[in-house]
């Protein structure tokens, strides 16, 4: 089992360089790579795809507990394959649909140490006037900023999606009081 997660970390990181150097692993490598860059889907699920095919004959022939360790080489294999291309994923983007965008955005930028961008909307079904707030934090807050935005509107709708860099904007100071 061991041989297995050091295969597919240290086969991850390999292939992502190969990737982040433009070049492929030849094989299945290049109809993976295809994919992943015109659909968009992160190559290790694009990996489980394509390989998990092949993984399913191996199961039949040689044995189903060697297909489940060659399913989980090949889960962490691509996970380290997408962390060397696109880096660790720490930040959050958040969209918040709200009634009172000014106490929001004081409320994240006090508390938080964040900015906040809002752009005016309707909603379609209420046809009220709305605001749409957007920020970005670091996944440690989540928590906070939903705690933060359901204390000042109970009401509002929050999406939180990840991110993998930001740059620009209100950057935080980290202080040890946080």
């Amino acid at each position: 089992m061991l041989n297995a997660l050091y295969g597919g970390i240290l086969g991850g990181i390999g292939s992502g360089l190969i990737y982040r150097g433009r070049s492929t692993t030849a094989g299945l490598g290049i109809i993976t790579r295809v994919l992943q860059l015109r659909t968009g889907i992160p190559i290790s699920q694009v990996y489980v795809l394509t390989d998990g095919f092949v993984l399913l004959l191996f199961g039949q022939i040689f044995g189903w507990d060697r297909a489940l360790y060659s399913l989980m080489a090949l889960f962490v294999f691509g996970l380290a394959t997408d962390y060397v291309l696109e880096g660790p994923s720490v930040i959050r983007t958040v969209f918040i649909v709200t009634k009172s965008p000014e106490a929001v955005s004081q409320g994240l930028l006090s508390r938080l140490g964040v900015g906040v961008t809002s752009w005016s909307a309707q909603g379609m079904y209420t046809k009220s006037e709305l605001a749409i707030l957007f920020c970005t934090v670091f996944r440690s807050d989540v928590n906070s900023l939903r705690d933060i935005v359901s204390r000042i509107d109970q009401d509002a709708f929050i999406v939180i999606g990840q991110g993998h860099q930001a740059s620009g904007g209100v950057l935080r100071q980290i202080s040890s009081s946080s």
